[in-house]
């Protein structure tokens, strides 16, 4: 990220996809002996770029911070949520629902007690997929599944349901 440095980048401010190229050009030279750190940097930058709509690049940085999660089943059911979610965001909904489902598995391999959260995520990220896909009785049975969820969420669960319900 020295790029942002004015006295190397000739006083002039550089763009935020400057920025971001520029650091993701970096990861993989410059941390090469750190995988876990370049796990968690590339998940970081998936998330801006999926912010910024740049769904491709997003989709190539959650799928090195995947592959580099190795077996942990917790790491990959987060990384899997979010190319789930790149994957609906993009249109891809076969890919989606193919992630979504591999995600619940890996959530439920986690024994996470506290990934509540990221299993309605990956529930209503699968539900949609499936409506895209025109499986509507599926998807319904889905959302069935996570309006029985909301529960609990205890005072979260009204923020959920809007959300749920307005897919």
């Amino acid at each position: 990220f020295r790029f942002a440095d004015p006295g190397i980048n000739r006083g002039k401010p550089p763009a935020v996809h400057e920025l971001l190229d520029q650091g993701r050009a970096e990861i993989d030279k410059e941390l090469a002996t750190q995988p876990k750190l370049r796990r968690e940097l590339n998940l970081a930058l998936a998330e801006i770029y999926e912010h910024l709509a740049e769904h491709d690049s997003a989709r190539v940085l959650a799928q090195n911070s995947l592959a580099l999660a190795g077996d942990d089943p917790a790491l990959r059911a987060e990384r899997l949520a979010l190319l789930a979610t790149i994957d609906a965001n993009s249109g891809r909904n076969a890919q989606a629902l193919a992630n979504a489902e591999q995600g619940l598995q890996a959530l439920a391999a986690s024994g996470d007690a506290h990934s509540l959260d990221q299993r309605l995520g990956l529930l209503n990220t699968k539900a949609m997929s499936l409506k895209f896909l025109d499986r509507a009785d599926e998807a319904a049975a889905t959302m069935r599944e996570v309006l029985g969820l909301l529960p609990q969420l205890g005072a979260k669960q009204e923020e959920h349901r809007a959300y749920t319900l307005d897919n």
